[in-house]
Formats: structure tokens, C-alpha cells, sequence
């Protein structure tokens, strides 16, 4: 019976340090918690006196979980997951830009990934309205009633349609 509450105890104080890392990560930045972290057979044997955690296999802490907890092993492995991903940016917010970690490179890339769909939709803009121009120079060219007055004002209309396009667009990027 010892054994049995044992896993039940190592259950219960993972899932709450689990907790308090996602909710404080700063306080648990341990590179002993960070090891734990990082798969599940780690944090099976993860053992910390101060938390009364102790080390069992993996086995055993997934039928521990499957018996304490609701959504059973699952669980414990979401709030690892999740601890995991604060650590992270943890990390990343208290290192400099060229610290080398998973979740550093993974924010530069969903970045990138914003900034390059910013850019193909500034150059659609920026070609459309090209296109919208080519057509009004030629309309202009091709015109022979227009007197140089009518073409002068019909220059700064476009003109001017032509810088608020570009500053809306350009603007927006």
C-alpha cells in the first residue's frame, strides 16, 4: 500500500509543480526542471525532495495517473507540454536575441511567416495598382480630343489617386 500512494503522491505534486511552472515560470528557470521537462520517461524519473517528488518509471507513473487523475496520463503529459512551452519563453524573454533554443527559433519563424504574407500582400497591391496606372497612361496616351488643359488636370487627378493608393498600401505594410 506504501508503494501505491507513493505513485499517488509523485502524481499529485508533479501535476501542482506542473501548474506553478506555467503559471511562474520564472521561479522554477532550474536546468534540473528544464531536463525534467523535456520528455516523459524525464519526468517519470524526475525526484526533487523540496517539491516531495520522487523518481519512478514511466510505466508506473502513467498507471498512477490513469487512477488520480481525470483525464488520467494525458493530463499529466498536456501540463508537462505546457510547463515546457512557458519555460521556453521564459528563457527566450530573459536570454539575448541569438540564444540557440527550440522556441526562440520557432517565434523567429512565425514572425517571418507574418512579415512574408505582409510583403505578398503589399506587392498584389503594388501590382494592381501598376496595372490600374498602365491602363489610365494609355487611355491618356490614346486620346486625341483632349486639350493639354484636360490632360494636365486628368495628370493630377491620377496623380493624386496614384499617391493615396501607394500611401494606404505602403503604409499599411
Amino acid at each position: 500500500m506504501k508503494i501505491l500512494q507513493k505513485n499517488q503522491d509523485k502524481v499529485a505534486n508533479t501535476k501542482s509543480l506542473l501548474i506553478n511552472i506555467i503559471n511562474q515560470p520564472e521561479k522554477y528557470n532550474i536546468p534540473e526542471i528544464q531536463n525534467a521537462l523535456s520528455n516523459q520517461r524525464k519526468l517519470a524519473a524526475f525526484t526533487n525532495t523540496e517539491y516531495a517528488i520522487t523518481s519512478c518509471t514511466l510505466n508506473t507513473l502513467k498507471s498512477a495517473a490513469e487512477y488520480c487523475l481525470s483525464r488520467g496520463f494525458i493530463e499529466l503529459d498536456e501540463l508537462r507540454q505546457n510547463a515546457k512551452a512557458s519555460l521556453e519563453k521564459e528563457i527566450i524573454k530573459d536570454s539575448n536575441p541569438n540564444h540557440n533554443t527550440k522556441a526562440y527559433f520557432k517565434e523567429r519563424l512565425k514572425n517571418s511567416e507574418i512579415e512574408l504574407d505582409k510583403s505578398k500582400h503589399t506587392i498584389i497591391s503594388l501590382t494592381t495598382i501598376i496595372g490600374e496606372m498602365s491602363l489610365e497612361l494609355a487611355r491618356m496616351a490614346n486620346s486625341n480630343n483632349m486639350t493639354n488643359e484636360a490632360r494636365q488636370a486628368l495628370y493630377q487627378d491620377l496623380n493624386n489617386k496614384l499617391q493615396h493608393k501607394l500611401s494606404f498600401t505602403l503604409g499599411s505594410k
